[in-house]
């Protein structure tokens, strides 16, 4: 033990907090290390990022680069997922390395005492960065910032450390966990007179005993460690860009590049959109009679408003599929094509409706539709909407909006024209990724897809995916699957290398809501790109509730290498049963328990994050009744989902389409499930009471 090197680090700190008892800038965001962590260097700080914010990083030296993705869960918890290459690692060759971190801060700095954070590195890999440590940060001024350390593992400083799971990894390496030796690191960043130039000087007690172990078994000197220190510089700019360079461990030349997003900072969506400007409040005339209303309107009358309707809400935005307009009440369905936030569809239809609708309607309802299904019905006075439009066009419809459960339209309204049955499609390009196969860790196919959609009747569609490849070289996959389970998934390599033309997705779906709080959907065909079959699913989720619960049940059959419309031997029964959770402050959890393709029993447990504007960043791990050893490499499944909104994107120009990406860290056959188009609860969510509250 390091005791005494421990007591020097902590009291230096502490002396400092009392000499320089000027509470830090807390506005600057922290600058991140070559692990894609807020830190010096190689060594972490207790800083934490804002909250929501998510960090991309690369960083390089002595022939090792690590790519880190780090999301700040909450306040106090951040999580890091990093893909490391390394040359010449054994034989020669190329080593990929995934490790997950996770980091909690203790304390937050106050005037006196430096903020406090608990970190594990590596804890869930190979254990090639495993470490933990307790580290404190403290700000002198708005200059100057000082960081002290405690480490274990790779930072304990011993010449002791080796992998703990080098060649399967995935296991919480939880024994090993602040065991053994204790090393201490800090240091010291000066903040430049240049605005975002930081200049950092760092003790590291990192011995990388394991890289030049083996190097020199093979006489291969790659990277010689002949000091602790390392220093350096952080440029940041204001758009979150990140450059950094240093000289590191007296022998090498480090540099690393991030750049950050926040999630969690709102955009006016559809008011930025110029040709889409909010719509005017029409006023009307005082001593307004409904009486003429009362019996009313017939098809051709109710068809007349409804084009004028559509008219006034414009193309592409919000689709009016069902109109009554009867006494002094109107309702209309909308199919909401634009708008990422349901409040907002809801708002742009009834200003729409006081332009058009005669003076005798006073009551509007706006029943939202998420694939035909009725999620919510949204209810407000029309009076009470033209007192928000008196002053101007502002004004704050959720607070005069009433909101329930949409119910099944009444037969004294009518369809509008052409919406049953009819056809849609569209072409569009896309890039069809693969990531982190050990033997090329980047590969994908860009492709040209045409979907389409035939509408028969409410709740009744037939659905298609066709695709073609343009370029690419997913084909290349030559990793043939060597795991001891049914090959449900690890047959992968062959469908990749038969992807010229593909059909992605072929299904007939009927959805239905069978009460307020229950909705039901049977579908058929080709799912996706290894299975088609039957799927039947059920869904309990009042308006008003944060609790979900569902049950899914699939009998699939595995398709040909070709994914045309051949089927293999093999089918098989899958189903779960799911609990969801509105954990609240944008928090959701959900756990699926049952039968996966491989015949395995278990559950999965997603816990994810959402934002107003459509952002949408968990992760997911599965652990069923098939041994760590069975599974193979990464022990057990795991993931991360990261869901991007193209409204944030086309910098807060109104649209729904969302681009949904799974960071898995290795594909086996072990917990696997079939992917069902339009289940039920990501449909019925997006709009629910609470959605629309928060979304005006």
């Amino acid at each position: 033990m390091r005791s005494t090197k421990t007591s020097v680090v902590f009291s230096a700190c502490t002396c400092v907090s009392v000499l320089f008892p000027v509470y830090g800038s807390s506005q600057s965001n922290p600058s991140l290390n070559m692990f894609g962590n807020p830190g010096l260097i190689d060594m972490p700080s207790a800083e934490s990022n804002p909250d929501a914010e998510l960090s991309l990083s690369v960083s390089h030296f002595a022939k090792a680069t690590r790519t880190s993705l780090n999301f700040q869960i909450s306040p106090r918890i951040s999580g890091t997922f990093r893909y490391a290459r390394i040359d010449n690692w054994f034989n020669g060759s190329e080593t990929f390395d995934r490790s997950f971190d996770i980091r909690f801060k203790l304390l937050n700095e106050s005037k006196f005492l430096p903020a406090v954070a608990l970190g594990l590195r590596d804890f869930m890999g190979t254990g090639l960065y495993s470490s933990q440590y307790l580290v404190a940060t403290k700000n002198l001024g708005d200059t100057f910032k000082v960081t002290a350390g405690l480490g274990w593992g790779r930072l304990s400083g011993t010449k002791k450390f080796q992998p703990l799971n080098f060649g399967r990894g995935g296991k919480p390496n939880y024994k090993e966990w602040f065991r053994g030796d204790v090393g201490v690191f800090g240091g010291l960043e000066w903040q430049t007179p240049i605005d975002g130039l930081r200049v950092k000087v760092e003790y590291s007690p990192d011995q990388y005993v394991w890289e030049n172990r083996i190097f020199q078994r093979r006489r291969v000197k790659t990277f010689d460690r002949k000091s602790p220190v390392n220093f350096g510089f952080s440029y940041v700019t204001k758009r979150n860009l990140q450059f950094s360079g240093y000289y590191m461990y007296g022998s090498e030349i480090g540099f690393s590049f991030s750049t950050s997003l926040n999630p969690k900072r709102k955009r006016q969506l559809y008011r930025a959109l110029p040709e889409q400007r909010v719509l005017a409040i029409r006023q009307r005339p005082q001593g307004v009679s409904t009486a003429s209303f009362a019996d009313g309107f017939d098809k051709v009358t109710t068809q007349s408003y409804t084009e004028q309707l559509q008219k006034a809400l414009g193309k592409k935005t919000v689709q009016v599929i069902y109109a009554n307009y009867n006494g002094g009440s109107a309702e209309v369905r909308i199919r909401n094509a634009k708008f990422n936030r349901p409040g907002q569809a809801a708002e742009h239809t009834m200003r729409a409706m006081t332009q058009v609708l005669p003076d005798g309607i006073e009551n509007f309802s706006v029943v939202l539709m998420e694939n035909d299904l009725p999620i919510s019905t949204v209810h407000a006075k029309r009076s009470d909407i033209e007192a928000l439009g008196r002053d101007g066009i502002g004004g704050n419809f959720g607070q005069l909006v009433q909101v329930d459960a949409g119910q099944k339209a009444s037969g004294d309204g009518f369809y509008t024209d052409g919406i049953y049955p009819k056809f849609t499609s569209y072409l569009r390009p896309f890039l069809k990724p693969h990531l982190f196969d050990p033997d090329d860790p980047v590969r994908a196919d860009f492709r040209i897809g045409w979907n389409s959609v035939y509408d028969i009747k409410p709740g009744l569609s037939i659905s298609s995916e066709l695709s073609a490849k343009v370029l690419g070289n997913l084909d290349n996959n030559k990793r043939a699957s060597n795991s001891v389970l049914l090959h449900v998934r690890t047959d992968l390599d062959k469908y990749q290398r038969n992807s010229e033309f593909t059909i992605d997705r072929l299904t007939i779906d009927y959805m239905t809501k069978l009460s307020p709080s229950v909705y039901a959907r049977v579908s058929a065909g080709i799912f996706e790109q290894m299975y088609g079959g039957i799927s039947a699913e059920v869904l309990w989720k009042p308006i008003d509730s944060r609790l979900a619960f569902g049950a899914e049940v699939n009998w699939v059959k595995k398709r040909g290498f070709d994914q045309r419309l051949s089927f293999q031997n093999f089918s098989t029964v899958t189903g779960h049963v799911s609990a969801y959770w509105d954990m609240g402050n944008s928090y959701y959890g959900q756990i699926d328990v049952g039968r996966y393709l491989a015949h395995d029993l278990g559950a999965t447990f997603t816990f994810e994050r959402r934002f107003d504007n459509g952002w949408r960043i968990g992760a997911f791990a599965t652990f069923t009744n098939v041994s760590f050893a069975d599974f193979g490499e990464g022990s057990f499944d795991k993931g991360i989902n990261v869901t991007i909104p193209f409204s944030w994107l086309a910098g807060g120009q109104p649209t729904r389409r969302r681009h949904n990406l799974v960071i898995r860290s290795i594909t086996r056959d072990g917990g696997a499930r079939v992917d069902i188009p339009n289940r039920l609860y990501g449909i019925v969510s997006d709009a629910g009471k609470k959605q629309i509250v928060n979304s005006w």
